[in-house]
């Protein structure tokens, strides 16, 4: 078996990137799998270079923590599509490539172009795939979006806030998820279909235009609340700390320490070894005179029961701090417990560097490395490619465009699109 650090899966395969934040995470995720991806900005650098927080508070295209995390491991070229010679340049560079991620608004590409007729001209054995707030087509074509449009738009904020008042109404408002999810759940789509795509394009021959609507993926995506609205008319309610659900849960799942931290703490109806396990501490109280659930006049419901488990459960928290609940030996148990962590935490445990979900990456720019999130799996056939850091404005352009010169007498081109590699 080949050693997976030195294979990708997209090993090969050559990406142009246009878009802003819409198409970042697509991009960033197919530089992941080892695809050379090119993002194509402006002559003044991509808009999203201008999105903090920036590093050391000061702000400039260069600084950008948002464009440092998207564009990790990409190469960039500045253009100026608007122009004739910009527009040739991207036509000349997408017949070097395997796939088009496009995120333009559809009247810019209307207006300047290219559009698929002249890239197909150009290139036609390119997989396009179409980024877009509401799709290329029907009535809201040309409306723009943001991820918090979508949010609201699409569903996922609804689920989102605190618990409702006894009478089943609201009397707080939902709340947007961060960290510009739309998007994510957006790219995570995008490459999935462009992957199928190439690996069809191998097989078939045929390139296909791929469209992905901002919303429609967003609004197909709200876990549970979706098909049971589709299949049953089944309302979900948003719950404090916890999945919406048809119907609220007694208690939250999360249960406070004496620090001030919280620990997450999933009951399962009546469970012995939970019972035993909170006994072992002195704390099982009433649980094990508790009759089973279901059958009698003095039994509990299944939902009592577990309301019950989680107050106990959560008592026991209240007698620990942070770093001393034994979270652990209720896992070995079969418990959900688990932590609830600040971000930063999660980067200094050694089991998270083991598995390469974090990494160093220079920036000699800074004379400093910086620690990124990494893998997204582990696979003992494929790994992930990280860096190098996120290209500064121009910094590419001499390499990508000698690409494009005419190759000496005697030298075979890049120009057939690289094909896939082996398996895709």
């Amino acid at each position: 078996m080949a050693d997976p650090n030195d294979e990708h899966l997209l090993d090969g395969l050559r990406v142009i990137e246009v878009g802003d934040e819409v198409s970042a995470y697509a991009g960033k995720l197919l530089a992941g799998l080892g695809a050379d991806v090119i993002k194509v900005e402006p002559p003044e650098g991509c808009s999203t270079r201008n999105i903090g927080p920036f590093y050391e508070d000061e702000p400039g295209p260069e600084r950008s923590l948002f464009w440092w995390h998207y564009s990790i491991g990409k190469r960039s070229l500045t253009l100026d599509l608007e122009s004739d010679d910009g527009r040739a340049t991207l036509l000349g560079l997408l017949a070097t490539a395997d796939l088009f991620l496009d995120a333009r608004p559809k009247r810019t590409m209307d207006q300047h172009g290219p559009d698929e007729e002249k890239i197909r001209e150009a290139h036609p054995d390119i997989v396009i795939a179409r980024m877009s707030p509401f799709g290329d087509s029907g009535p809201w074509a040309d409306y723009r979006g943001s991820d918090l449009v979508h949010l609201a738009l699409g569903g996922p904020m609804m689920n989102c806030g605190y618990d409702p008042q006894p009478d089943g109404t609201y009397d707080t408002p939902p709340i947007a998820p961060q960290i510009w999810q739309a998007y994510h759940i957006a790219g995570e789509l995008t490459v999935m279909n462009a992957i199928g795509a190439l690996i069809d394009r191998g097989r078939s021959g045929r390139a296909q235009t791929l469209h992905t609507a901002v919303h429609n993926a967003v609004a197909k995506n709200t876990e549970l609340d979706l098909m049971s609205w589709v299949y049953r008319r089944a309302r979900f309610y948003r719950q404090t700390c916890r999945h919406a659900m048809e119907e609220v849960s007694p208690l939250p799942m999360i249960g406070p320490t004496k620090d001030g931290r919280w620990v997450m703490a999933l009951p399962r109806g009546r469970s012995q070894s939970l019972i035993d396990f909170l006994d072992s501490y002195g704390m099982a109280a009433d649980l094990n005179d508790m009759p089973p659930e279901g059958g009698g006049a003095n039994t509990r419901s299944r939902g009592e029961t577990a309301a019950h488990l989680q107050e106990v459960s959560q008592r026991l928290i209240r007698k620990f701090r942070f770093e001393d609940v034994p979270w652990r030996e209720a896992q070995d148990l079969g418990h959900l417990w688990a932590p609830l962590r600040k971000p930063h935490e999660n980067a200094l445990d050694p089991h998270w560097w083991e598995r390469g979900s974090f990494a160093r990456v220079a920036h000699p720019e800074h004379d400093a490395e910086f620690v990124y999130t990494s893998s997204k799996w582990v696979s003992s056939e494929t790994s992930w490619k990280v860096g190098p850091r996120a290209p500064l404005v121009g910094e590419y352009n001499d390499e990508i465009l000698e690409d494009l010169r005419p190759p000496p007498p005697g030298e075979v081109s890049r120009s057939d699109g690289g094909g896939p590699p082996p398996g895709v």
